[in-house]
């Protein structure tokens, strides 16, 4: 047997550190070559924020997918093939209505929500580079691969980390029963077990101790420790 590689601790960026980035992402420039790109990369990364999706999921969407009478995104480019509907809060939707009236007006269905170079959707690598530029100007530094066990560098993939924990973290703090909406918030994340979803609420009470006593004084036995999740580390990343 194999012995279990320790799973590496996700970047979760702090308040300040989100909104010192989307200071910096909201002022991107025009460019020449991507003309759209000032307005594509602050709804973009939002959705990342907001939504908790993955970057596949978001690059690969179209004009279609986003119904914007209910405020709904379809998403059918998905892990595993679980398509399922993510509702946008009231100020997310009013940003879309914003965008597609700007960028979109004379788009049809197909088109690519958010285009790229040439009319194709952002690349991954296009992403990860502006990222990290956004990164810079923030003063965050990016030290590369983290090692198993250690904490990750902060990238594109820890905004999904870090949606997850701020809403447990929220929920928590608001009294919500969590035995009640963990099995909503997997649906909603589009894990395929519920190990998945468990892995954060242990991520949240262990970054925020505040929380801990609150919880388990009504679901102490739900929260697993990192030694009873069997995930590969980097099991969910690998779409992104």
């Amino acid at each position: 047997m194999l012995p279990k590689i320790p799973r590496y601790l996700p970047y979760i960026y702090s308040d300040g550190e989100i909104r010192k980035i989307f200071s910096y992402i909201d002022h991107c420039h025009y460019h020449i070559e991507v003309p759209y790109r000032h307005y594509v990369m602050p709804v973009f990364f939002r959705l990342l924020y907001c939504c908790g999706l993955r970057v596949s999921e978001a690059r690969l969407l179209k004009v279609g997918d986003v119904d914007l009478v209910r405020g709904v995104i379809i998403l059918t480019n998905t892990k595993l093939g679980k398509h399922r509907q993510i509702p946008l809060s009231v100020r997310l939707h009013e940003r879309f209505i914003s965008f597609h009236q700007t960028v979109h007006f004379y788009s049809s269905p197909d088109d690519w929500l958010f285009p790229g170079y040439n009319n194709k959707p952002m690349s991954v690598g296009n992403i990860e580079k502006n990222h990290r530029k956004f990164l810079w100007q923030a003063g965050i530094s990016h030290p590369g691969r983290a090692k198993p066990g250690e904490r990750g560098a902060p990238c594109v993939h820890s905004w999904r980390h870090t949606f997850a924990v701020h809403c447990l973290r929220k929920w928590i703090r608001e009294g919500k029963n969590i035995n009640a909406y963990m099995p909503v918030f997997q649906a909603y994340m589009g894990h395929a077990s519920y190990s998945d979803t468990a892995y954060y609420l242990h991520l949240t009470t262990d970054l925020f101790p505040d929380v801990t006593d609150k919880l388990e004084q009504e679901l102490g036995y739900v929260i697993p420790t990192f030694s009873s999740i069997n995930i590969n580390s980097k099991r969910d990343e690998k779409d992104y």
